[in-house]
């Protein structure tokens, strides 16, 4: 058994009885005194002690923590299989935490009002199948993309050694210009959309010459 878990119990077995200390107070005005227990102050096994700490905590939520707005409560609930592996693992919890509220804040983002919707997540979420791609003016994406490349070889130079450069660049503006264009030049929902953050948009808008100076949240 673990150190901890074993000290937690023992905790426990002494938490509230006088013998194993207490504190006394008395009136100074009528003189009456009364005595209490120590507690275990722990937070695994003692019922009282966790009691006492949820509504300290409440308390201190609602009045110095939650502003006096709406608030919406989020509830993360991860396999059985995996709860054991996070127990004594606070970076991965810290890493799996992180993950989660992106995922909300990006949704928040992506939603065109304050209802939130399933089809927000992405599919790898949802459980859905891979989208199939869709043909388009050149045929499907995968054909665009052999298209794309081979103008660019063909019309390039004899003696260009920056190929690469060129067309990655030229592509990942067109891709920039157009989702911004479709979130209404909104940058935030815009990398959203693109999976990257925002500090990162705006430095591949400079990059690409797509900044105009207004920069909308």
């Amino acid at each position: 058994m673990p150190g901890y878990v074993e000290e937690e119990l023992r905790g426990y077995l002494e938490c509230g009885i006088l013998c194993f200390g207490f504190g006394r107070s008395i009136c100074t005005g009528c003189g009456q005194g009364f005595v209490v227990a120590f507690s275990c102050k722990g937070r695994g096994v003692c019922p009282s002690c966790n009691g006492r700490h949820m509504a300290q905590t409440a308390v201190h939520l609602a009045d110095h923590v939650i502003p006096p707005v709406p608030v919406r409560q989020w509830v993360i609930s991860v396999p059985k299989r995996l709860r054991w592996f996070l127990a004594n693992r606070p970076e991965a919890i810290a890493a799996l935490t992180k993950i989660f509220l992106a995922e909300i804040e990006r949704c928040v983002v992506m939603a065109d009002g304050d209802e939130l919707t399933l089809d927000l997540l992405p599919p790898a979420l949802r459980g859905d199948r891979p989208a199939v791609p869709m043909p388009g003016r050149g045929g499907d994406l995968d054909s665009l993309a052999r298209d794309l490349v081979e103008q660019g070889m063909t019309t390039a130079a004899p003696g260009d050694d920056n190929l690469f450069d060129r067309i990655v660049s030229r592509v990942e503006r067109e891709l920039i210009a157009q989702m911004l264009a479709a979130c209404d030049g909104v940058q935030l929902k815009a990398a959203a959309r693109l999976g990257i953050n925002r500090n990162t948009l705006r430095k591949k808008l400079l990059e690409h010459g797509l900044e105009d100076g207004d920069d909308a949240a």
